[in-house]
């Protein structure tokens, strides 16, 4: 079915799964969750496919594998409230889970919607072949997070070292915000409100196609020997 965008009642539902974090409460309301989150949410997962294949044709675009679930696995986490306040869409390959790898994704909840690309948690490992990669070839990466509408539509986030790796120290300036991440992603944030409208699926598209080249550059750093 095509995305015809979120309701109100999704909003709603998000913020009183918060307040009623309970099996019971989630028994009662489960046909809302399906209607107004669940639904639109892979509807819009498999509107915004074709963007995501353009990036990369070996990502699995599948909603189904795609979305999450409301219901979250707690057994190895602190917090132990069993049911999501939001949900989130993440296109990776169908061989890797979301912490492993670069992922493009969106999410939505009662407050916003964001998406971008990125690391839910890079390993050292990946970081040496990040900064590797950027350090080697300096000039190109400029390029292309310079060019023309991608760090004005999205923004770099992630936790810094203290202190900037040692092999990075001789780097462009430019490109200090970059090396100095543990992990890192890209990320698009407006208001919840602009979930209501269809052509939401129109702008992803576009954003995440801004995407391909950086994409491309980190995706290629990863699997060099």
């Amino acid at each position: 079915m095509a995305f015809e965008g979120f309701t109100y009642e999704a909003r709603d539902f998000f913020f009183d799964i918060a307040m009623h974090n309970n099996k019971e409460f989630f028994d009662a309301n489960r046909k809302r969750y399906i209607d107004h989150a669940r639904t639109p949410m892979r509807a819009l997962a498999a509107e915004v496919a074709d963007a995501v294949l353009d990036v990369d044709d070996t990502l699995d675009t599948r909603p189904e594998r795609a979305v999450s679930r409301i219901r979250r696995d707690t057994r190895f986490t602190k917090d132990k409230t069993p049911y999501r306040d939001h949900l989130w869409a993440s296109y990776r390959h169908s061989d890797e889970s979301v912490s492993q790898g670069l992922n493009l994704y969106f999410e939505v909840s009662g407050v916003d919607v964001a998406y971008g690309m990125g690391f839910y948690s890079a390993t050292p490992t990946q970081m040496r072949k990040f900064r590797a990669a950027v350090m080697k070839h300096q000039k190109q990466f400029l390029k292309i997070i310079e060019a023309e509408d991608l760090m004005d539509t999205y923004t770099l986030l992630g936790h810094d070292y203290v202190r900037l790796p040692a092999e990075c120290e001789s780097a462009d300036p430019r490109l200090l915000p970059w090396l100095c991440k543990k992990s890192f992603y890209l990320e698009h944030v407006e208001g919840f409100e602009s979930a209501l409208d269809p052509i939401l699926a129109k702008q992803m598209s576009h954003d995440f196609r801004l995407l391909a080249p950086l994409y491309h550059f980190i995706d290629d750093a990863m699997h060099r020997a």
